[in-house]
């Protein structure tokens, strides 16, 4: 499964080049890999984002709480 949220991922990479400017994109990301366990993947997301919300800061809590 971690191979699909992978595919996933560079799917974005390739079809929305500024997804870092759309925190809701972000915040999915973030929760997506929190939820296989790539918690390292989650927190890199997580550090390029510039105006963290609460969304943001809960996505990453999850995926920290998943490990």
């Amino acid at each position: 499964m971690l191979r699909r949220a992978r595919i996933l991922y560079k799917q974005i990479l390739y079809y929305f080049p500024s997804y870092k400017e759309d925190i809701r994109i972000m915040s999915a990301l973030i929760d997506m890999f929190g939820k296989y366990a790539d918690v390292t993947t989650a927190q890199e997301l997580f550090d390029t984002i510039e105006n963290k919300n609460i969304i943001s800061y809960n996505a990453l809590i999850n995926a920290y709480d998943m490990k």
